[in-house]
């Protein structure tokens, strides 16, 4: 799980999150991250859900949850989160965003099969689906006043 620490909580969210895909990479899977509130019913509802998909596909991909709240918001403002639940399918590899999902509890079933096609289609031929997604590295940019955080450029 991705958590923020009381020390630096802006840069470790960050570090947490690159370290994730740093490890993914090294096990040639891929990261898939659950955004979620603890005040959010739906987010309760696909709970179940995604610790089933976690387990069930544990050999092709790592996955992670997010609360969103203040500690956090370095993070999900970075990957444009806008609402949860939200579902985040990414490469390691240039840490690249495959898709991005916010899934009412009915509809993640479409969300399992999407992240079962793109492991299929990682497995079969191994970077061409990073042609059609974007790398977040290339849209974060080092802030200068302060060599450890990122910031959208």
């Amino acid at each position: 799980m991705l958590r923020a620490t009381p020390s630096n909580p802006d840069r470790r969210q960050v570090d947490d999150f690159l370290e994730a895909n740093r490890r993914a990479l090294a096990q040639q899977k891929l990261v898939v991250v659950k955004f979620y509130s603890t005040s959010c019913r739906a987010c309760l509802r696909i709970a179940a859900q995604y610790r089933r998909l976690a387990l069930e596909d544990q050999d092709s991909i790592a996955c992670y949850e997010c609360e969103v709240s203040d500690p956090a918001r370095p993070l999900y403002e970075r990957l444009e989160v806008k609402q949860v639940p939200s579902v985040q399918i990414i490469d390691p590899l240039r840490v690249t965003l495959l898709a991005s999902y916010s899934c009412k509890p009915k509809d993640f079933k479409r969300v399992v099969a999407k992240v079962r096609v793109a492991t299929a289609s990682m497995k079969k031929r191994r970077g061409l689906h990073r042609l059609f997604g974007e790398s977040l590295l290339d849209r974060w940019v080092l802030n200068t006043d302060d060599p450890g955080f990122f910031a959208t450029g």
